[in-house]
């Protein structure tokens, strides 16, 4: 015979399954593109790469990805963010 509490579970769950006081994370993300400033970004990336502080607790805070962060570095170190070249053709 079957319990209720067996079938309200199937067994190849089981193992898997946490216990019922789990907590669950909603994360809420800002719905379509966002679009940034230079000086928004440079605060960003002056944010993440400063002294003492952490890449993973600057891109969470802006919700923003760690590409996205790192493309905006190389863009600063290319002279290409704020979208024009600096003018050194190779």
């Amino acid at each position: 015979m079957v319990s209720q509490d067996d079938a309200d579970t199937s067994s190849h769950t089981t193992g898997r399954m946490s216990s019922s006081k789990a907590r669950v994370q909603i994360v809420g993300r800002v719905s379509g593109r966002r679009n940034w400033t230079v000086e928004q970004k440079l605060a960003i990336i002056g944010e993440a790469f400063a002294s003492g502080s952490s890449v993973a607790s600057a891109i969470e805070r802006h919700e923003i990805s760690s590409g996205e962060l790192y493309t905006w570095r190389r863009q600063l170190l290319d002279g290409e963010l704020g979208g024009v070249r600096n003018g050194n053709t190779a």
